[in-house]
């Protein structure tokens, strides 16, 4: 029976972790009784302890460190925001401001993407007159983009000040799956996380930031 597993020290947990093979078979009675024995499966780690001569098997989770699976995208930033309605005022500020084409190059961007609704909270005076600003339009589009791949999970718990495509700080606050967007312009929720593309990855926001 010993010869079923190993014991590594775990500085991390500080305690003794026996990395035991997925099925094997144990005695199962109160108290023991080596007449019954049946087959269990168990967990590839767990914590195996002895209390007052009685053993005891106490699973652990294993959290994974390698990256959550996704689909490989086949559209680029620019492909996606095209042909979702929801994104056509943002398609048009794109256009407006010349920059459809850097989100058509490779890249590793990552866009907090305003929905037509978001622009809708933008007073229309305001909006028309933005549209005809080529560079403060350029400005406020690109203090929506990260130089840098930033899914969600890779935020911090917390503020995390990052910094944009413009040279701009914005901070991105993340509570538990929730992220918020605040820059010196405005503040956001993300409504949706981690859209992902070819080129880089969208976050999708209620407000213009």
């Amino acid at each position: 029976f010993s010869s079923c597993f190993h014991n590594i020290f775990s500085s991390h947990h500080n305690t003794l972790v026996f990395y035991i093979p997925l099925t094997y078979t144990i005695r199962k009675s109160n108290p023991p009784d080596p007449k019954m024995v049946s087959q269990v499966s168990l967990p590839s780690c767990s914590v195996l302890m002895v209390l007052s001569g009685v053993l005891v098997l106490q699973t652990t989770a294993v959290q994974s460190h390698y990256p959550r699976a996704y689909p490989k995208p086949s559209q680029t930033i620019a492909e996606i925001v095209s042909e979702n309605e929801n994104f056509s005022t943002l398609l048009a500020a794109l256009e407006a401001a010349g920059l459809t084409g850097v989100f058509t190059e490779p890249g590793r961007y990552t866009v907090f993407a305003p929905t037509n609704a978001a622009f809708e909270k933008v007073p229309s005076s305001d909006l028309n007159a933005l549209l005809g600003d080529k560079e403060g339009l350029t400005a406020v589009l690109t203090r929506h983009v990260l130089p840098k791949l930033k899914p969600a999970d890779a935020f911090f718990f917390g503020p995390n000040k990052v910094k944009t495509l413009n040279g701009e700080k914005i901070t991105v606050s993340r509570y538990w799956r929730q992220l918020n967007v605040n820059s010196s312009a405005g503040a956001a929720f993300v409504e949706m996380q981690d859209i992902r593309a070819t080129n880089g990855i969208i976050h999708v926001i209620d407000a213009v930031i």
